[in-house]
């Protein structure tokens, strides 16, 4: 029995938690090996700004306190957490903002909304069997455990800030430029080889934006069809209605 969880955050903030675990081998194939609650909150604007590099706020964040409260439960070797958060206190573009993140052994599933946006993603996820008994060796090679095989996407934005620009005018009362963006973006793509590729749909597509000596590495890449309806900068029409392909790899993006 685990009973008076309690870690107290630097930036402020708290997080409690009580529940049970069965630690001992058969717990690791067992589903009823753990259940643990946590609950608490958080104030996630200082701790973002801790790992943003002075200078740099590409989104006008003002999220403030996150309640939240996480579901831990499963075998001890396959853990799922179910994380419902919410921010109350969160003004713009975040006000009313809540959602659900689940993370499982072979998905990870977010589903976020506000005023401003909806957002539904899953992941789907493998992992290497042997890593733990080569790990030394998966590490040297800069290896993760965690494998991406797919990835879907379904993005709605209502006037969502992205960004905001001071006028940079001599003599000019300052400004700012707000960016806010409108539109669907969906996103539905696998993780492949190009070498491997046996849709013919998507080899193709891969001809047209890549050439031939990537075409036959063996470089995984997030390949898959991507769709655009009605996105719009401010007033700006960019997209009213575009579908084509995107490709991503570690040291390219190709559209």
């Amino acid at each position: 029995d685990l009973y008076g969880i309690r870690a107290c955050l630097l930036d402020g903030g708290e997080i409690r938690g009580a529940g049970n675990a069965w630690i001992c081998p058969e717990g690791e194939g067992d589903d009823s090996a753990m259940d643990i609650n946590l609950s608490g909150s958080i104030l996630l604007d200082k701790v973002l700004h801790r790992y943003i590099p002075g200078g740099i706020q590409l989104i006008p964040l003002k999220i403030g306190e996150l309640n939240g409260e996480t579901r831990l439960s499963g075998p001890l070797i396959r853990p799922k957490f179910d994380i419902k958060w919410a921010a109350p206190n969160a003004e713009d573009s975040f006000s009313d903002a809540r959602g659900n993140i689940v993370i499982a052994h072979d998905y990870i599933m977010v589903n976020s909304s506000s005023v401003s946006f909806d957002l539904n993603t899953r992941i789907q996820t493998s992992y290497i069997d042997d890593y733990s008994l080569y790990k030394e060796m998966y590490q040297m090679k800069k290896i993760m455990p965690l494998v991406v095989e797919s990835v879907d996407l379904d993005l709605r934005m209502r006037g969502f800030e992205f960004a905001h620009i001071a006028s940079s005018i001599p003599f000019d009362t300052p400004r700012p430029l707000h960016l806010k963006a409108s539109g669907r973006v969906k996103f539905q793509g696998k993780v492949v080889k190009p070498s491997q590729v046996v849709d013919d749909k998507i080899y193709g597509a891969l001809q047209s934006i890549m050439d031939q000596s990537k075409l036959e590495s063996d470089v995984s890449r997030l390949v898959g069809e991507i769709s655009l309806s009605g996105i719009k900068l401010n007033q700006l029409m960019l997209a009213p209605q575009s579908t084509g392909f995107l490709s991503l790899s570690r040291d390219s993006v190709m559209v």
